[in-house]
């Protein structure tokens, strides 16, 4: 028993981090991968049985992993996200719910012919999509600013009120009749309110001075700040169920916009955190599926119910919400076709149906509509809301452009060469000099420092997805490649080799240090602009053979430095000192090549 429960345990892991690692490779959306796994481990297989393998811990366990998802969603909502469009989110939250309710509840009531109490209770609980779903759809679909945003803020606030209205709903049929209820509903939302900030706003109060004072030492500060806000949760949710979610994205939010208070390392390990959870908690719920409850409905009618949640709940929600907006017509649109169901509605559904089972016979067709709707919802936005948002116009550009630290000689004439293929280059200097030359080489370009014209939001990195750390200062370009393998992964952030005197940093020993090294070891700042100010030019040169790369290598020598090679694709790959590709026929390089018979 033991040894299978270990078994079940890993599996869920493994199987939950697979999917997301493939995912990634074939640029599928995560979510898909992972309904699919747990199915199949689940239901199909009979590998995995999540209420077998962790019993009555299997809803705590969700809560608290909820929660975590919810406090790191949390983290990163800052305002400055989204100037002028606070309005649009709180209606999302108030107004849309509120819309939504109403339509699923009827269409529960008249298509799928459930008791009206009962369909009140679905239709509260098909309220919230969540971060379980919507930041994995995100990090697949790449939206625009600020749908992104828009998106972001809904799904993380959205989950706590929609549980919320859910439970107050399900408390009322539970202890009575809804029909005698609404001021119990109306003072049991204030009264969770009232607990949520003043829980929120005491647990961030404590968390900041805490580490502001240094009372907890820095390897301890992540491991404390997710005991605290589990403990959040949990007394949240003592003196008011449910409240605990809303509690912990308050904590959250208030931590990512005061001042004075860094939440850079917390975010980090909350993100990876959130990574796992999410993987986990979706393999534990499409594991837990019963084919035969679902095969056992009304097809007709269950698919009907799913369209009107899709073509007319959502869209009606967000075009009431979004009235009075800055947001375009084709903007509400997208907007209309973000909102998959996620992790809360299956764990509250499920609850539900067990307690009221006895009471309503039919409360357990609840939990098999809203997997039903789950699947349907995840699998339509899945698949679709990519292609939307590009034929709508409102998805990023492939991220294959090319951020440049320092518009020297180097930077400009590399960056000219780039431009040529169509990529999107950005140079940054401090120097206003070296600017005003890539200017006027035809260059997008600013004039700062690069860690802070990022924070003041002077630079879009929309469309760029490498560093390249150009100026003769190491320590800058270590700190630049530091600060960017955040926003790029750590395979993507590159940087010139020291010169002489600092060659110690090369040392694989400090890699963690600074980004990948450029070129060569020996293509430091000053080899390559004294090879510039000899004459010689960065160039693109076809490759008709296989041989014609060693050639040009045997010929030119040290005078031949090749820098990026581009395949018959059109990919631009960056040459580093890792690089262990060599160019094929009908490939291109871009190279800085002496050459004193020109």
């Amino acid at each position: 028993m033991e040894e299978a429960a270990i078994l079940g345990l890993a599996l869920i892991i493994i199987l939950g981090i697979s999917a997301q690692i493939i995912s990634w490779h074939f640029k599928l959306p995560s979510i898909l991968l992972l309904l699919i796994f747990g199915f199949l481990a689940g239901p199909v297989f009979n590998y995995i049985n999540p209420d077998q393998l962790l019993g009555d811990l299997l809803f705590p366990i969700i809560s608290i992993s909820v929660a975590i998802i919810l406090f790191e969603g949390g983290l990163s909502l800052k305002f400055s996200e989204i100037p002028g469009l606070r309005a649009l989110i709180f209606n999302l939250i108030t107004i849309g719910v509120l819309a939504t309710w109403i339509i699923v509840t009827l269409a529960s009531y008249y298509i799928l012919s459930l008791s009206l109490d009962i369909s009140i209770l679905l239709g509260a609980v098909l309220t919230v999509t969540g971060p379980t779903v919507i930041i994995p759809l995100l990090r697949h679909i790449k939206p625009k600013a600020p749908l992104g945003a828009v998106l972001k803020w809904e799904g993380i606030l959205v989950d706590p009120v929609g549980a919320i209205l859910a439970v107050l709903v399900f408390e009322s049929i539970y202890h009575g009749s809804l029909d005698s209820s609404t001021s119990f509903v109306i003072t049991g939302l204030l009264y969770t309110l009232i607990i949520s900030f003043s829980i929120g706003t005491i647990g961030a109060y404590v968390l900041s001075k805490i580490i502001k004072n240094y009372y907890v030492p820095d390897y301890l500060q992540n491991p404390f700040s997710l005991a605290l806000v589990i403990l959040v949760h949990v007394t949240s949710n003592h003196l008011q169920p449910e409240s605990g979610l809303m509690s912990v994205t308050i904590m959250g939010v208030i931590l990512a916009n005061i001042g004075g208070f860094t939440v850079k390392h917390i975010l980090e390990f909350k993100e990876n955190l959130r990574v796992l959870l999410i993987s986990c908690l979706f393999i534990i719920l499409s594991a837990r599926m019963d084919i035969d409850e679902i095969l056992n409905l009304d097809p007709i009618n269950a698919g009907i119910f799913l369209l009107i949640v899709i073509f007319i709940a959502r869209p009606f929600s967000v075009f009431l919400s979004s009235v009075g907006s800055e947001l375009k017509f084709s903007e509400r649109t997208f907007l209309s076709f973000v909102a998959p169901r996620g992790i809360v509605a299956a764990a509250v559904a499920s609850l539900f149906s067990l307690k009221l089972a006895p009471i309503y016979p039919e409360a357990t067709l609840i939990g098999s509509y809203v997997f039903m709707i789950i699947i349907g919802t995840v699998i339509f936005y899945g698949f679709l809301s990519t292609p939307i948002a590009r034929l709508l116009n409102l998805s990023q550009k492939e991220a294959n452009g090319i951020l440049i630290l320092g518009a020297s000689k180097l930077g400009i004439e590399m960056a000219k060469e780039i431009s040529k293929l169509n990529k999107k280059v950005l140079l940054v200097d401090t120097n206003a000099r070296n600017v005003y030359l890539a200017m006027k080489n035809g260059l997008d370009s600013v004039h700062g420092n690069i860690l802070d014209a990022f924070e003041e939001k002077k630079i879009d990195l929309q469309g760029i997805g490498k560093l390249l750390a150009l100026t003769p200062n190491h320590e800058a370009n270590s700190i630049a490649s530091l600060h960017f393998s955040d926003e790029f992964e750590r395979s993507n952030v590159f940087q010139l080799a020291p010169g002489e005197g600092v060659s110690s940093a090369t040392d694989s020993s400090l890699k963690h240090l600074r980004g990948r090294l450029l070129f060569n070891k020996n293509a430091n700042y000053y080899h390559l602009d004294d090879l510039l100010h000899a004459g010689a030019k960065i160039r693109t040169i076809d490759i008709y053979d296989s041989d014609a790369f060693k050639k040009l290598q045997t010929k030119y020598s040290d005078k031949f430095i090749p820098l990026f090679f581009v395949t018959p694709e059109n990919d631009l790959e960056v040459i580093c000192t890792e690089t262990t590709s060599i160019p094929e026929a009908n490939w291109k390089i871009i190279a800085l090549l002496l050459d004193p018979s020109v």
